[in-house]
């Protein structure tokens, strides 16, 4: 074997992986739309999507409601300590009540999720009704 012939062997040896390499990233690139489909189609992504809009929007009307029911209780403490406890507390859930809000509405807004939205929860939850625990 003459020596052109065995540089061009360890060329083509080394040079397969790594045309197979950028031969693969290209078919990734090209097929990555229709896994994106497969995946936002498949049953457990719809029914997780499906009751996650359920799920959030419980747990803000829990919220809100509880931001409600405490602000009575603010106003007719007393005791500077129980007092200083409970604005902490409503605080607290006021923070959690505008995440959760903001959180849903991001959600609303992807097209991937979205389209579980089912019409009987709303397209977007109140974040500043949190600082009341009134919905509007």
């Amino acid at each position: 074997m003459n020596k052109l012939a065995i540089v061009g062997a360890v060329v083509a040896v080394l040079a397969l992986p790594v045309a197979c390499t950028y031969m693969n990233a290209a078919g990734s690139v090209a097929s990555a739309p229709a896994r994106v489909v497969t995946r936002t189609m498949g049953t457990d992504n719809i029914i997780h999507n499906y009751e996650w809009f359920f799920d959030v929007k419980g747990r803000y009307d829990s919220r809100l409601a509880q931001i409600a029911s405490i602000a009575p209780q603010l106003e007719a403490e007393t005791d500077p300590n129980e007092r200083s406890r409970l604005r902490t507390e409503v605080n607290a859930m006021k923070a959690v009540c505008r995440d959760l809000a903001n959180d849903y509405n991001a959600n609303s807004q992807k097209a991937n999720r979205s389209i579980f939205q089912d019409a009987r929860v709303p397209e977007r939850l109140d974040a500043v009704a949190c600082e009341t625990g009134v919905a509007a």
